[in-house]
């Protein structure tokens, strides 16, 4: 086969006419030139990228072959336009270089997006990253993110590459096209369209909007069609997939993973694609083998990739009243029937087997409403303040605005007889891509996606880290209305570009993507979503809360309760509900108030004035030991009988909203969610951070004036959240109270050799029946023996075990438990180890009771009870 000097492309650098001679061999050998100084660079590729297919000077020319496929031999181009089209067919994959960057390997690591691939990678893999100690990072992780930057940047360069310059051993520059005249007057556009493969086919237009005139040198005839340019490159380009690009000796001597395997082996197998009745035909050399499935699989989706670009390429000539390839697809390719005619396999037969969806609209329906978030009215609220606060924090990352910059208004009300309600906020907003193939596809968060890096480049290095991460929580708004307006302005662009996203009837029928009006428009960028309410009012979403005695605002609040963005209502007049972080610095009062309304504050300082003043004196930021906050609360039991008429409980929240409520602490815990409907959440406090605070908080329990008995109720849950307690009251005693030490010190005086722990539950029952206070016996201590539950998260299905060393150890004994406790301090009084204890405990359960007499009453009835008995006769020692 000849070389790219035999295609019938290329001969058309020649001209028609005897007259241009002297003009056609300028061009001739000046590409001729600018093919000899890139064919070095073109080899460098395969250094840097040695799993890719060929991307040499061989596929370079074969471009040129591959264009004589698809192009008729009468098809025009000027000899001018044959140079510029070799051009780009040269620059197309040259940024692929280290030499693209003027400063080698730094150069691509000071690339946003090489910084935003090292963030999200050592994010993925737990390790640490630092860009101002660059050898400090892991290898694995910088060769990918160079690898993946050269890949998606490759375009970019390939625009700059003719017009850059390197230096020789004398300091002179050196560029790809030698004759400045021909450089300047084309190199911008041979990139431009070298880069033009890399855009979506419907941007060409805009990017080429006009045909060139003639350089003065050449004929008037000899303008350019940038626009048909471009259309041959990414034909060209797409097309070449045949054994030129995946010779077997190369393959057989890199080291390639498992991905670029597939394409080496399709590649390896194909022969140069044929035009039959304006189709391309592909044929495989062999057979696709049962090892080889997964290649056949890739190259049937490569050739419905080429069809498709063959289709909107001879759409868009036609448009733009171009000349057509005459070329509309790949021949049966719509048939897996047909397409195994020419792709052959052995062995096997190729099922279109892929999950689908056939009726999107129910998926969105049941996926993104009542049946994953219940019938909680407030979820859609929540999800698009959510969004919102992500948008805020994006914008905060990139303009390098303050924390506490960003607002939300919400708003409700009527127009046009319909009832509404809308968000509105200052954040980064949505270009037409994004609201049209993001947003709208259903779980996919924007936040997850290459995309992000390309809109907002820089923003993942930046430690942005986004709420929302499942990509369905914007569908939940369809369980309000199914009409429903998406508003959206990037924040660095123009109010005029201000978009909207209508949806009239749901996700049942397709959405209208429209210029906004004059009323719509949004300035400085941001987004506003307004949903027709027809599913649900106004009036059932806003209503109070009844049983919590909260008023709209105060529920909207708590809601909200940590947001580190500004939330306003904005109907009548704009009322500022949540200031960004205020949660960390308001008042005990004010954050009380937030947290169970103002009514059920001043009911409890009213009934219960020793738990209000604890509640005051208590509340503690909870810090890590760098100083990361992760909470704000109390240790607090409140009487139950009081409880039952009011809400007094802790929240656990995700970026600002809350979710779980907690047992036992008063106040707010950071957390975090695995669930897509957000609504169980688990504390992100380490262990180290949470028993520093229990001994902080046992100690003011201590010190204050709480009865015995009220300690012991605390004592369960304080265990259950530290594996030691030492200040707190823990049992019952004889007719006292003690706490560890005191038990210690008990057990150490007495020879007992058995000790029997005893349910509370079971002698306060005594207690009452018997109208008569327990005599205990010396070696009985009553304790708590549950262990109480502390994430409240509504159902058993979504119980969770926290914290984490709550669980029961190899004996099926509960470690989170009062009773733990007095066993490791009847191990440390005689001086045993408490697995030796454990190992000879007798422990009453459903299936074997131990019993025996644990008091006396003063009439000399005795209790006889189940207990646990802990044996010291005997024991190993420590």
């Amino acid at each position: 086969m000849g070389g790219y000097k035999d295609t019938i492309t290329w001969r058309k650098i020649y001209g028609n006419a005897i007259d241009n001679k002297e003009e056609c061999e300028f061009l001739r050998i000046e590409y001729e030139k600018f093919r000899d100084n890139a064919r070095l660079l073109a080899g460098e590729i395969a250094s840097i990228l040695p799993e890719y297919t060929v991307h040499d000077i061989t596929h370079i020319d074969a471009l040129w072959d591959m264009t004589d496929v698809f192009l008729s031999r009468d098809y025009f181009l000027s000899p001018i336009e044959c140079f510029v089209l070799g051009g780009a067919f040269i620059l197309h994959d040259l940024g692929m270089l280290l030499a693209a960057y003027p400063e080698g390997r730094k150069g691509i690591q000071k690339q946003n997006i090489w910084k935003d691939t090292v963030a999200n990678l050592c994010k993925q893999r737990g390790l640490s990253y630092n860009f101002e100690e660059l050898d400090n990072i892991d290898k694995d992780v910088e060769k990918i993110a160079t690898e993946k930057t050269l890949r998606l940047l490759h375009g970019q360069k390939a625009k700059e590459l003719a017009m850059i310059s390197w230096k020789d051993s004398n300091e002179k520059d050196m560029y790809l096209i030698d004759d400045k005249k021909l450089r300047d007057a084309y190199g911008t556009i041979i990139g431009k369209i070298a880069q033009s493969h890399w855009l979506y086919c419907e941007d060409l237009p805009q990017e080429f909007p006009t045909v060139l005139g003639a350089l003065s040198i050449f004929l008037e005839a000899w303008t350019v069609d940038p626009l048909k340019l471009a259309c041959i490159l990414r034909i060209a380009d797409a097309m070449h997939i045949d054994d030129r690009r995946a010779p077997s000796i190369l393959k057989a001597v890199r080291e390639i993973n498992r991905g670029s395997e597939l394409h080496w082996v399709f590649q390896e197998k194909l022969y140069k694609p044929r035009i039959e009745n304006n189709r391309v035909v592909y044929t495989s050399k062999s057979a696709f083998g049962l090892s080889e499935i997964d290649a056949w699989w890739l190259c049937y989706d490569t050739l419905r990739m080429i069809d498709t670009e063959l289709k909107n390429v001879d759409s868009l000539l036609l448009e733009q009243r171009r000349e057509s390839f005459g070329v509309i697809g790949v021949y049966g390719i719509d048939s897996l029937e047909q397409i195994q005619k020419f792709i052959t396999v052995d062995n096997w037969k190729p099922v279109d087997t892929c999950i689908r969806v056939n009726n999107v609209a129910k998926l969105v329906n049941t996926l993104g409403g009542v049946q994953l978030y219940g019938d909680n009215k407030w979820v859609p609220l929540r999800e698009l303040i959510q969004n919102a606060a992500d948008a805020i924090r994006a914008r905060r990352c990139i303009d390098g605005e303050s924390e506490d910059y960003g607002d939300i208004y919400l708003s409700w009300g009527e127009e046009d007889g319909r009832e509404f309600v809308q968000i509105e906020d200052n954040g980064i907003g949505m270009s037409p891509n994004v609201m049209i193939n993001v947003l709208l596809d259903f779980g996919q968060s924007f936040w997850s996606t290459p995309q992000m890096h390309i809109e907002f480049p820089g923003l993942e290095q930046k430690s942005f880290k986004s709420t929302g991460k499942f990509g369905i929580g914007f569908f939940s708004v369809f369980m309000w209305g199914e009409n429903v307006k998406v508003i959206s302005n990037r924040y660095d662009k123009a109010r005029d570009n201000t978009m909207v996203l209508e949806f009239v009837n749901g996700v049942n029928s397709r959405p209208i993507l429209r210029k906004a009006n004059a009323e719509e428009v949004i300035k400085n960028g941001g987004t506003r979503i307004k949903i027709y309410l027809s599913k649900i009012s106004v009036g059932e979403i806003f209503e109070s809360n009844l049983r919590s005695m909260m008023d709209v605002e105060e529920t909207l609040s708590k809601l909200c309760f940590s947001l580190d963005c500004n939330l306003y209502i904005n109907n009548n007049s704009k009322k500022l509900l949540v200031r960004a972080n205020d949660w960390l610095c308001m008042g005990t009062e004010e954050f009380l108030s937030r947290l169970l309304g103002k009514k059920c504050l001043e009911q409890l300082a009213k009934e219960k004035l020793d738990m209000y003043e604890l509640l005051r004196n208590n509340i503690a930021i909870i810090k890590e030991e760098d100083g990361t906050v992760v909470g704000r609360a109390c240790l607090l039991i409140i009487e139950e009988k009081w409880k039952i008429r009011n809400t007094i409980m802790g929240i656990v929240t995700i970026d600002g909203f809350e979710t779980t409520a907690l047992s036992g602490i008063i106040g707010v815990l950071k957390g975090s969610t695995e669930k897509a409907s957000r609504d169980v959440a688990i504390p992100i406090l380490s262990q180290t951070a949470l028993d520093r605070w229990i001994e902080e908080q046992t100690k003011l329990i201590v010190s204050s004036d709480l009865t015995n008995e009220r300690q012991i109720e605390i004592a369960s849950f304080a265990c259950a959240l530290s594996p030691k307690i030492t200040e707190l009251k823990i049992a019952r005693w004889k007719d006292t109270y003690v706490n560890y030490s005191q038990i210690v010190e008990i057990v150490r005086k007495q020879k007992f050799t058995q000790y029997y722990l005893v349910q509370d539950a079971a002698v306060d029952n005594w207690e009452h029946d018997e109208k008569k206070k327990l005599n205990m016996r010396d070696n009985v201590f009553v304790c708590a023996m549950g262990c109480p539950g502390i994430l409240q998260t509504g159902t058993v299905h979504a119980y969770i075990t926290w914290p984490r060393f709550r669980r029961k150890n190899s004996r099926g004994f509960w470690c989170a438990v009062v009773e733990k406790q007095i066993v490791e301090a009847i191990a440390e009084a005689s001086n045993s180890s408490v697995d030796s204890i454990l190992d000879a405990m007798q422990f009453s359960d459903d299936d074997t009771k131990y019993n025996a007499v644990v008091g006396e009453a003063d009439n000399n009835v005795e209790m006889r009870v189940d207990v646990d008995i802990v044996n010291l006769n005997n024991k190993e020692k420590k």
